[in-house]
C-alpha cells in the first residue's frame, strides 16, 4: 500500500508550461472580480496610492465641512451685529432674533473649537466610543469623542516613525486602513504616556488594531510596556513570513533605537 505524506502540494505557475488553459483563465477572471467579506467600515485597497487617495478625498471632505460652518459662523456675526445696531437706531429690541442668534454662534463655534478631554480624567479601563478624527502615524491618533477630543497613542506597539522612509508611511497607511472612515472606534484606556496623550486598546468590532498592525508586520511589540504572550506570537508569525518591516534587516525593526539616535 502506498504511504501517503500530508502536507500541502504546490501548485504549478501558471504559464510554466505555456500560456494559461481556458479553465484557469476562467478562474483568473471570476476571482478578480470576487468580493471578500471584511468588517463592516474597514476597506480594502489595491494600491497605496487608491488607499492614499481615499484618505486625501475624506480629509478634503472633513476640510470643507469645517470651512462651511466657519463661513456660516462670520455670517451669523455679521447678522447679530447689523440687528444690535438696528436695535440702538431705533430704539425697539427684537429680543427673539438676537437670543436666536447668540445661541446659533455658540453652537457652533463650540463645534468649530472642540474640547479636549483631559487625560488625566480618564482612568485605566475607562472605555469610550468614538471617531476617528486624524491619523498622525502608524501608532498615534486623534479621536472625536462625545466629551471632547482625545489624542491616543495605541497601546503596546512602535511603528516606524515618518521619518524612516519609506516604513512609516506604509505603516500609517496600513493603520489607515484598518479605521473605519464614518463608523466608531472602541478604546479602553491603559494609561498616560509623558507627552500627555491617552494609551489605549483601539478596537474595531472586537478587532484589536493594534495586535493587528503587529499581526501584519507595520509595527513591533513594545516590550517595555507589553509583555503579552498573544502580541509576541503575532510578532513571531510576521517575523517568519517576512512581512512588512520584517523584510529585510534595518532600523524600521526597532523605531525606539531609531529615536535615540534621531532625536527631535
Amino acid at each position: 500500500m502506498e504511504k501517503r505524506v500530508i502536507g500541502y502540494r504546490k501548485p504549478r505557475d501558471l504559464g510554466e508550461f505555456g500560456p494559461p488553459t481556458d479553465q484557469e483563465q476562467a478562474w483568473l477572471s471570476s476571482f478578480a472580480h470576487r468580493r471578500t467579506r471584511v468588517p463592516k467600515g474597514v476597506f480594502r485597497y489595491r494600491t497605496h496610492e487608491e488607499a492614499n487617495a481615499d484618505w486625501d478625498r475624506w480629509n478634503a471632505e472633513g476640510v470643507a465641512e469645517i470651512s462651511m460652518k466657519q463661513d456660516l459662523l462670520k455670517l451669523l456675526q455679521q447678522t447679530l451685529r447689523g440687528e444690535l445696531n438696528r436695535t440702538r437706531r431705533r430704539k425697539n429690541r427684537s429680543p427673539w432674533v438676537i437670543g436666536g442668534l447668540t445661541v446659533a454662534i455658540v453652537a457652533i463655534s463650540y463645534v468649530l473649537h472642540e474640547p479636549k478631554i483631559p487625560s488625566s480624567t480618564l482612568g485605566r479601563g475607562t472605555e469610550l466610543v468614538c471617531g476617528v478624527k486624524s491619523v498622525y502615524d502608524g501608532d498615534t491618533l486623534t479621536a472625536s469623542c462625545p466629551d471632547g477630543e482625545v489624542k491616543v497613542r495605541v497601546f503596546g506597539i512602535d511603528a516606524p516613525e515618518m521619518g524612516q522612509e519609506p516604513w512609516g508611511d506604509r505603516s500609517r497607511e496600513a493603520f489607515r486602513g484598518l479605521l473605519p472612515r464614518r463608523d466608531s472606534v472602541r478604546l479602553r484606556v491603559i494609561d498616560q504616556d509623558r507627552y500627555g496623550r491617552v494609551v489605549a486598546q483601539v478596537f474595531v468590532g472586537e478587532r484589536d488594531a493594534g495586535l493587528e498592525m503587529v499581526r501584519q508586520g507595520r509595527a513591533v511589540v513594545y516590550e517595555q510596556y507589553n509583555n503579552s504572550a498573544v502580541y509576541r506570537q503575532a510578532q513571531a508569525e510576521a517575523q517568519q513570513a517576512r512581512r512588512g518591516i520584517w523584510e529585510k534587516p534595518g532600523g524600521q525593526q526597532d523605531p525606539a533605537a531609531w529615536r535615540r539616535l534621531n532625536p527631535r
